[in-house]
């Protein structure tokens, strides 16, 4: 004898299925009916609390050569629903999953409310590989009133124009045009 789920997973409930996602892009699923089927086993990431026997759903994108930043901020937990979110980012193939990247389950401060269900993880895409992102959530979760929501920003970092600098014997003012938004520069005097 067996038992099965009475709903149908998610259509990106496996790495095979994965949503593909590019920059700027924004999905909106829910993970309630998510399975387990598939996933890496625990251990992953150097993390404990892992993908093995949680709810877990799939995306994919490839690398620009810029920051990348994948994010759940803005996911409903409202109306009774509560979850923990976590982001593991892979490199090579769903049958060979290489860790890249993993978000903390803690709920993301920069998210306004910080809710549950928010979270972020950024790193490095490289041209030519392709990034699987497993959105994983354990919790209480209720039909149509916890939604993820998942978005992908890519962050250019190129470098600034148009430097110009004034120096007098005891001040330097130094400014350039940037589209870098949110970019600390770190400026270094070599005497």
């Amino acid at each position: 004898d067996f038992t099965t789920n009475e709903f149908a997973p998610p259509a990106n409930d496996l790495c095979d299925n994965a949503t593909v996602l590019a920059c700027g892009d924004t999905d909106t699923s829910s993970i309630q009916y998510a399975t387990t089927f598939g996933n890496p086993m625990e251990g992953v990431c150097g993390v404990e609390w892992q993908l093995m026997d949680i709810n877990t759903i799939w995306y994919q994108f490839e690398g620009t050569g810029q920051e990348m930043n994948v994010s759940t901020c803005g996911s409903n937990t409202n109306n009774g629903g509560s979850f923990y979110a976590e982001l593991f980012v892979f490199s090579g193939s769903c049958d060979a999953l290489e860790c890249e990247a993993v978000s903390s389950y803690q709920s993301d401060p920069d998210c306004p409310g910080a809710p549950f269900g928010s979270t972020n993880v950024s790193f490095y895409g490289e041209v030519g590989t392709t990034y699987y992102v497993g959105l994983s959530a354990t919790g209480t979760f209720y039909t149509n009133n916890s939604e993820t929501i998942i978005t992908l920003d890519c962050i250019d970092c190129s470098t600034p124009t148009n430097p110009t600098a004034t120096v007098t014997d005891v001040t330097a003012n130094i400014s350039w045009t940037s589209f870098n938004q949110d970019v600390d520069y770190t400026l270094t005097y070599d005497s």
